[in-house]
């Protein structure tokens, strides 16, 4: 059966548009959750604030979990700081700055936040006065993915961590990301440098689960009135779940 001229044009023209609308719906961007950070602190430190869209937001910072995740601030920069009471009654509380860092603020990014305490720590029962310092680290499944332990040492002191076949130096101030042993259930050995020589200091089993990934803090004992070169080191763990949705799809 013959097609009418007018016919094809119009079937033309319905290609046409088809094609368009198709090409402009694959042209649309991929929607990104807005860039995050988070706070850990080897010492608990509170609720601190930051601003974002001119009100201030309040982050709880502790030293057993990271804090819930933040909303970057545009450009940026992330300002700390906590409020205490006016020096006049019945005044407003003020302002007290505590630091300022510069965090990725790409759309889809993480950030870990870290803040520490400069220099080493006071003798037990001592106010701590130091003063905070911050390291960035990458926070996504991408930069710190599941199956890898995050180890990140305080200690002025030489660290060695061993975990299954797995040895390896941990630089004071520095982070080293090791894989998980093949064997789920192992145990995890600290050794540090004292009198003596080298000393192992920690062991401890660790249980490691599918899709987890895992975050090791250690930091020096304070010294006291019955130990006052202690070798020993603490030792702080955070696990964590990676849910698959947190991992950028694959092209």
């Amino acid at each position: 059966m013959a097609f009418s001229f007018r016919h094809l044009i119009r079937h033309a023209f319905v290609v046409t548009a088809l094609l368009i609308a198709g090409s402009g719906l694959r042209a649309q961007p991929v929607s990104l959750p807005p860039a995050t950070f988070q706070l850990y602190a080897p010492a608990p430190l509170g609720d601190l604030f930051y601003d974002l869209k001119g009100r201030p937001v309040s982050i709880h910072v502790g030293h057993q979990s990271f804090s819930a995740a933040a909303v970057v601030p545009p450009g940026g920069n992330v300002v700390l700081y906590r409020f205490k009471p006016a020096a006049e009654p019945g005044l407003p509380p003020v302002r007290e700055p505590v630091l300022s860092a510069a965090v990725t603020a790409r759309e889809g990014a993480q950030t870990l936040l870290l803040i520490y305490p400069e220099g080493p720590p006071p003798p037990d029962g001592t106010p701590d006065t130091r003063p905070l310092r911050s390291l960035v680290f990458d926070q996504s499944a991408g930069g710190f993915p599941h199956g890898t332990i995050r180890v990140f040492s305080f200690s002025a002191r030489p660290v060695a961590m061993k975990i299954g076949p797995a040895a390896v130096p941990v630089p004071s101030m520095q982070t080293v990301i090791v894989p998980y042993p093949d064997d789920r259930r192992t145990w995890l050995h600290i050794a540090t440098i004292g009198e003596q020589g080298w000393q192992r200091v920690i062991g401890t089993p660790q249980t490691l689960g599918p899709r987890t990934r895992l975050s090791l803090f250690l930091r020096d004992i304070p010294p006291s009135q019955y130990d006052p070169k202690p070798i020993g080191l603490l030792l702080g763990k955070i696990l964590e779940t990676i849910p698959e949705t947190a991992e950028a799809p694959r092209s």
